[in-house]
């Protein structure tokens, strides 16, 4: 077990960290903004429609501010699962007519997903919140640690190994393995089971509103926020025990 100590309180008996991944383990933007582009190219190209006005209208609808270099903090990229996104994408664009189908629509994610997962892409677009590679590797070998993330399983193990701390987390768990998706605890209940911890010696990490919900439902000791793009800063500092910049301000205490 570990003490985390953060701005002059400190955590104590903690056996197991659970990390959202996008926008607290990695910066937003960089590795979102890139997803959003690839999911537009895809659309367009299956839709035969280059049209710039709409390519900006898709990119914003998918959650990207281009103008701020942001991610609206309603998503859906970085909020929701990509299955989510993809069926809300659907619905607008089919609102007065049908113009793209569900299975094209698929086609067009997979094929954007198949560029995202090539490891020389991640790792442009993946970039460590400050602090955040060093703390997991100080944790190593006192505290179990576990991913609960939308994204899919094998990128998240490709993302962590990128960065040599893929031996770091006793389970990785994504998007595709999960029926229930955030705020629905069963991920971290999941992660819990499987690592045999309980929920007083449990703590969370997450960006979102979704991620600190998952927590509180799941009953783990901790939540602690990281603020990024996407935060409320009144709701993570009212419903965690604290939120920080980036991993820089977390003491270990072994």
């Amino acid at each position: 077990m570990i003490d985390l100590s953060i701005k002059d309180e400190t955590y104590e008996d903690i056996e197991l960290l659970i990390f959202d991944k996008d926008g607290t383990l990695f910066k937003l933007y960089p590795y979102c903004s890139k997803m959003v582009y690839e999911r537009t190219n895809a659309v367009l190209k299956v839709m035969e429609n280059n049209d710039q006005a709409f390519k900006n209208w898709l990119v914003k609808t998918m959650g990207v501010n281009l103008e701020e270099e942001k991610i609206y903090p309603q998503g859906p990229i970085g909020v929701y699962s990509k299955y989510y996104a993809q069926n809300m994408l659907y619905e607008k664009l089919n609102k007065d007519r049908e113009v793209i189908s569900r299975e094209m629509l698929k086609e067009a994610f997979k094929e954007a997903d198949e560029n995202i997962n090539e490891i020389t892409y991640l790792k442009t677009a993946l970039i460590p919140v400050p602090g955040m590679v060093e703390f997991i590797r100080k944790v190593q070998g006192h505290c179990k640690c576990a991913i609960f993330s939308n994204d899919m399983t094998q990128r998240l193990k490709d993302s962590m190994e990128i960065f040599g701390i893929g031996d770091c987390f006793g389970y990785i768990l994504g998007g595709d393995l999960m029926e229930k998706h955030k705020p629905d605890p069963e991920g971290v209940i999941k992660i819990m089971e499987k690592l045999g911890v309980e929920p007083e010696n449990t703590a969370l990490f997450g960006d979102s509103k979704l991620d600190v919900e998952s927590g509180h439902k799941a009953r783990c000791k901790y939540i602690f926020g990281v603020i990024s793009d996407i935060s409320d800063l009144e709701y993570l500092k009212s419903n965690s025990n604290v939120s920080v910049n980036d991993f820089n301000q977390i003491k270990v205490m072994k």
